[in-house]
């Protein structure tokens, strides 16, 4: 495993300016552009500094602006739109240079512990058959690094299903073709509070979703150019990403150069922890076949 300069959670975690202003570090994930995780993650944690200890988010709904410049720090403006007894809200603006390239609401509340249900249990091979199958067919024991949500590196992820040759990896039936599968956890051992569980299940939340769209024509990575136009994350139950976490993910339509995309991240047993939908830019290539 590669040692990194600094750890996820501290580079995710904001400074504070003045009142309601905040700075966040960046790093480049992807080329070009900023990681839309990265942002949501930090702008919830200058949300967080605002809001009572005992409240966490129980959904977020984001625009993205620009893509952003991996060379410049991000500052973070939380207007406070509600402060309830059991719910907060607020909203959001993350700027560089003084645009705006990001925005979101969030709504928070303090937990229920009461009656809980699932329609959707996923099926999935365990996270130790993922990686065993990924080496064999070539891949490193770090898991897959490109993308956004690997941070680099930090977090390592298995991809289930191949989503250039699906038949290259598990047996899948043609009704599951499209839905695309990754156990990814966060190899660290340092403890967490439940605000920093949540930016981290937030921070991987953008990962293979853009990628969706373009994999029902081509290749994501060589055929399409994708870019997260808006994102929203229910966040149902507290999940550890030190611990394995399921992100599957799928494509629902795709029309007028914009694709909308479903995801749902469960624990290792199978708990439902948050619920995704995300649209996309999905633009073809000039020179791609």
């Amino acid at each position: 495993m590669t040692d990194f300069p600094r750890d996820l959670v501290d580079l995710l975690t904001v400074r504070k300016k003045e009142p309601e202003f905040y700075i966040g570090d960046v790093e480049s994930y992807v080329p070009q552009r900023l990681y839309g995780g990265h942002l949501v993650a930090q702008g919830l944690c200058a949300a967080f500094e605002t809001v009572d200890e005992d409240k966490l988010a129980h959904s977020i709904h984001a625009n993205y602006h620009k893509m952003g410049d991996t060379a410049l720090p991000v500052e973070y403006q939380v207007e406070i739109l509600k402060n309830g007894r059991s719910f907060s809200s607020r909203m959001i603006f993350a700027r560089q240079n003084g645009d705006l390239v990001f925005s979101m609401t969030i709504s928070f509340k303090k937990r229920d512990l009461d009656e809980f249900f699932q329609s959707m249990t996923p099926t999935a091979p365990p996270a130790e058959v993922a990686i065993e199958t990924f080496v064999s067919l070539g891949g490193t024991v770090d898991g897959a690094t490109r993308g956004g949500a690997s941070a680099g590196g930090r977090i390592l992820v298995y991809p289930l299903t191949n989503i250039f040759k699906p038949e290259e990896m598990f047996d899948i039936d043609e009704e599951r073709s499209r839905i695309f599968q990754s156990w990814m956890r966060l190899p660290s051992e340092r403890s967490l509070t439940d605000r920093q569980k949540q930016m981290l299940l937030v921070f991987i939340s953008d990962g293979p979703l853009p990628g969706c769209s373009a994999a029902v024509f081509g290749d994501p990575h060589t055929t399409h150019q994708t870019m997260s136009l808006d994102h929203s994350i229910w966040l149902h139950q507290l999940g550890d990403l030190r611990d394995w976490v399921l992100f599957e993910a799928s494509s629902i339509v795709t029309a007028d150069g914009r694709g909308l995309n479903d995801g749902n991240l469960y624990s290792r047993d199978g708990k439902l922890l948050a619920s995704i939908r995300q649209e996309s830019l999905l633009r073809r290539l000039k020179n791609a076949v």
